[in-house]
């Protein structure tokens, strides 16, 4: 049955780094510093051992926010 609204991907943690272009260790970095909230970028599973489950559109929009927020450090300035 195919739904109407447009249904949230939930990726694992390989595949979600591959299709946003960063490393493993960044999208780690970005939910330790509070840049990610869980139930909108990323979701536990039914275990404690069940693997995180990532949305790369909720994280890509987020972060392309943060990073053209006026007072943010330009890098490369010249």
């Amino acid at each position: 049955m195919a739904s109407t609204s447009k249904q949230q991907r939930w990726l694992p943690t390989g595949k979600t780094v591959a299709a946003i272009g960063i490393s493993n260790s960044t999208l780690h970095r970005w939910k330790a510093a509070g840049l990610l909230v869980e139930g909108t970028h990323y979701r536990y599973g039914l275990t404690l051992r069940s693997p995180v489950r990532w949305n790369p559109e909720s994280i890509e929009k987020t972060i392309k926010a943060y990073r053209t927020l006026p007072g943010r450090p330009v890098s490369n300035p010249k």
